[in-house]
């Protein structure tokens, strides 16, 4: 008897485009401006297109002038090679036309620096959890994922934060120390900063390492 094991079959094409349909516009739009971005660096990464893009962001130039400027700087690049490849950065929209000739676009390169920078994580959406729509714009504000970089100062907006902390903690049970730290550590490193500032305001009470919910509201 043949025991070899079968390659499972490919998934039927209405089966993969079901599964593309179910990507969220999010994504899919996530994923359209990085296939955008890489292959504006792909167009950067030509060493020809630099020079070229290089002497342009020291100033407008006519095709003329940029040739004369590149070939007295040793590149000896040819009119035509540089024609080129101001097109090829014009169409990335790295170069625009002016009354004096070609020049870089700035706004452009801040542009792609900009979008290259690493982007914050977006507040996990347990993290809204029991809040309303107008503490959720500060919960927003002060959350990156699931962590809490720092406490605002602002009272108002702490109080939110802190409210949102709280929530972790159920009513009428009593928790050991180490299990408060375990609670509070996911959110920051510092778990002993944010549960003193419960305690300061009156959403945890706190005896002989052992503490309490004692204020806020009730997720439920």
């Amino acid at each position: 008897m043949n025991t070899a094991k079968r390659t499972p079959a490919a998934p039927p094409a209405r089966a993969r485009a079901e599964a593309r349909q179910r990507v969220s516009p999010q994504d899919r739009a996530r994923a359209e401006r990085d296939r955008g971005r890489e292959s504006l660096i792909a167009t950067l990464l030509d060493p020809t297109r630099l020079t070229v893009l290089g002497a342009l962001l020291i100033g407008a130039r006519t095709t003329d002038q940029l040739t004369a400027h590149l070939d007295g700087a040793g590149a000896e690049l040819g009119r035509d090679l540089i024609l080129r490849t101001v097109g090829d950065l014009r169409a990335a929209g790295f170069v625009v036309q002016t009354e004096d000739g070609w020049a870089a676009s700035r706004s452009h390169l801040v542009e792609l620096a900009t979008a290259l920078l690493p982007q914050p994580e977006p507040v996990a959406k347990r993290v809204f959890s029991g809040m309303t729509d107008d503490e959720r714009e500060v919960i927003a504000k002060w959350f990156t994922g699931e962590r809490l970089p720092r406490i605002p100062r602002n009272r108002s907006e702490r109080a939110i934060v802190l409210e949102r902390l709280a929530l972790e903690f159920d009513v009428g049970v009593r928790y050991e120390e180490a299990e408060v730290n375990a609670i509070l550590h996911p959110f920051n490193d510092d778990w002993s900063t944010l549960r003193r500032a419960l305690v300061d305001d009156g959403l945890l009470d706190r005896n002989h390492n052992v503490s309490w919910r004692s204020g806020g509201r009730v997720d439920v």
